[in-house]
């Protein structure tokens, strides 16, 4: 017997199977090393509301949240949530008009206030997110070696105004951001005490960023994401954390999440939750395009309330994610009619 609630965030209303998720989460120990990993597909109707109402009831069991963006992003949401200053948003993947992502991260800066939360990215970087950063550190500043710091924040800025209406349109503007991370690579091992001058305590971000192994490539992307994150592991421990990437990042043996899994230590509790969508809107073409998941995907949804609007929770007996990890669970999320 399904039992649904409606749940708001922002101006969203979804009807969750809230019984379930409460009884889900009463299962788990607070004290566990406990790694959640999201496996959605970007801008589908509901998906962010319901990635937040994971979050939100998550809040006491996590601190971490990683997201499919930069180094550089991460930098700016984490500035976000300390300073509530939303015209930061502008300057990432938020930037669209009341974008669905922007109401998402408005809505984990409420939830931030109580349960402090610290975003860390894993992606390659996006132009529009380090132009903004560095325009604030090297504001007024020219190098000895007479590159203009200031004047290359705004070049980057200006090469991402106009936002990607494709998968190529990323890849150009990241080659092009690559080019001038290989110039700045040059400039710092020349000047490496100026740039620690100037940056201070920024300068660790600022080498994450510019040395990022993460490129927009999508035959290494997969396992740079499995390297950044074993990285993460092996210097703060993936306990209390969630993974929020697309679903295609976990279904083959060579993606990322069973990577991943692969090579994480085995006292880490790992919870999955796969999103299943049928007959649902996508967002990014104004309800117009009706979105399924993969057809080897759909015979996991249950068909209980496949004719109703409705999000629900269950636990498959059958492991989705091509994984040999015995301490992994994986939570069907099922979206019907969004």
């Amino acid at each position: 017997m399904l039992t649904f609630a409606n749940t708001f965030i922002g101006k969203t209303q979804i009807n969750l199977d809230t019984t379930y998720f409460q009884s889900f989460l009463q299962e788990l120990s607070i004290q566990d090393e406990n790694l959640f990993i999201v496996g959605e597909a970007h801008d589908v109707k509901s998906t962010l509301a319901t990635e937040f109402f994971i979050i939100k009831n998550l809040a006491k069991k996590i601190n971490t949240i990683y997201i499919e963006g930069g180094k550089s992003e991460a930098e700016l949401l984490n500035i976000f949530l300390k300073t509530g200053d939303s015209t930061i948003l502008n300057y990432t993947r938020a930037r669209k008009t009341n974008s669905d992502y922007k109401v998402f991260l408005d809505s984990i800066y409420a939830l931030n206030k109580k349960n402090k939360l610290t975003f860390y990215g894993f992606d390659f970087e996006r132009p529009v997110c380090v132009g903004y950063l560095f325009s604030k550190w090297f504001l007024n500043v020219k190098m000895n070696n007479n590159l203009n710091m200031d004047s290359l924040s705004q070049h980057i800025i200006s090469s991402d105004e106009i936002e990607s209406k494709t998968l190529e349109d990323v890849r150009k503007k990241s080659w092009k951001l690559q080019l001038v991370f290989d110039k700045l690579k040059t400039s710092f091992y020349e000047n490496e005490d100026e740039y620690e001058d100037i940056l201070d305590s920024n300068l660790y971000t600022f080498k994450q960023i510019i040395f990022n192994p993460v490129k927009a490539n999508f035959n290494t992307r997969d396992k740079n994401f499995a390297n950044t994150m074993l990285h993460y592991e092996k210097a703060k421990g993936l306990g209390n954390s969630i993974i929020i990437v697309g679903s295609d990042h976990l279904v083959t043996k060579q993606s990322f999440i069973p990577l991943l899994l692969g090579k994480l230590p085995k006292k880490y509790s790992i919870y999955s939750f796969f999103f299943i969508y049928k007959n649902c809107e996508s967002t990014d073409n104004n309800g117009i395009k009706i979105y399924n998941s993969k057809k080897q995907l759909l015979p996991f949804l249950r068909k209980e309330s496949e004719n109703l609007p409705s999000i629900n929770f269950y636990i498959s007996q059958e492991q989705l994610i091509p994984t040999k990890n015995k301490k992994m669970k994986t939570v069907i999320t099922e979206f019907y009619n969004q």
